[in-house]
């Protein structure tokens, strides 16, 4: 590992942004999947008013609505917190006065700037497998037996929807590089979320990236789900190499103005 790769990982173990982001998410995705389904199961057998609510959006019971409701959930939460943590990252350098210093050393500013992006990349991916994992341990606390191959998968599926969306996260990284600070980054990320939910109802979500994620875990239905096309993934893979690619440009460039 590079000097660059181990300050940066440090920077994310010990930060209270980091740990407060990432701890979040798991907590309130696997608290969510299992408060959902047990809802839910208490709906459908008629003795929940709250339950019977929640049942109309969580499809099935048991399992089958714990890794329904991880899926849904997982893509709009990994987006939100990767983005402020991949805004916080470059931009926290601005407005902590902490640029020159990094100028300064020998490693070249667009290697710092790869070893940031990733190792928010590689703490989002690692909290999503958490969180499936509190999941697991949150559906067997309150009794509903061991998952089945099917809610397994669905889980993994969900896992992959996040690492999806903290990819979709590392362009509010450039912005507030070029901002430079991180509260141009987090207005771009409420944007971006704010958008995403007016361009899904016009029906285009099946090619905004940053609404695909959701759509496949069938936020949107079984019908939204099947209408994203291979372009609709391309294009999320654009927008993460894109970004990562400016990002990492961008930083070479930087000056002390």
């Amino acid at each position: 590992m590079s000097r660059a790769w181990a300050v940066e990982m440090l920077k994310v173990r010990r930060s209270p942004v980091t740990r407060t982001a990432f701890a979040t998410m798991a907590a309130v995705a696997a608290f969510f999947s299992v408060g959902a389904a047990t809802l839910a199961q208490q709906g459908a057998a008629g003795g929940s008013l709250a339950g019977a609510k929640v049942a109309t959006m969580v499809e099935g019971t048991g399992w089958v609505a714990v890794s329904g409701a991880f899926g849904q959930v997982v893509p709009v939460l990994w987006l939100l917190g990767t983005g402020v943590v991949a805004a916080w990252a470059c931009g926290r350098e601005f407005s902590d006065r902490t640029l020159a210093q990094l100028l300064a050393l020998p490693t070249p500013a667009s290697r710092i700037a790869a070893a940031k992006l990733g190792s928010v990349l590689l703490a989002s991916s690692v909290t999503a497998v958490v969180a499936a994992l509190m999941a697991l341990v949150g559906g067997v606390v309150v009794g509903m037996g061991p998952p089945d191959p099917n809610a397994l998968r669905t889980l993994g599926a969900g896992v992959l929807s996040g690492v999806a969306s903290a990819w979709l996260a590392l362009p509010f990284a450039w912005v507030a590089t070029v901002g430079r600070g991180y509260l141009p980054a987090v207005g771009a990320l409420l944007g971006v979320i704010m958008t995403s939910q007016v361009v899904v109802l016009l029906g285009g979500g099946s090619w905004f990236p940053w609404a695909v994620p959701s759509l496949l875990m069938g936020a949107g239905g079984a019908e939204a789900a099947a209408a994203v096309s291979t372009v609709g993934l391309a294009l999320v893979v654009a927008v993460g190499v894109g970004a990562w690619a400016a990002t990492v440009r961008t930083w070479s460039r930087l000056q002390l103005v």
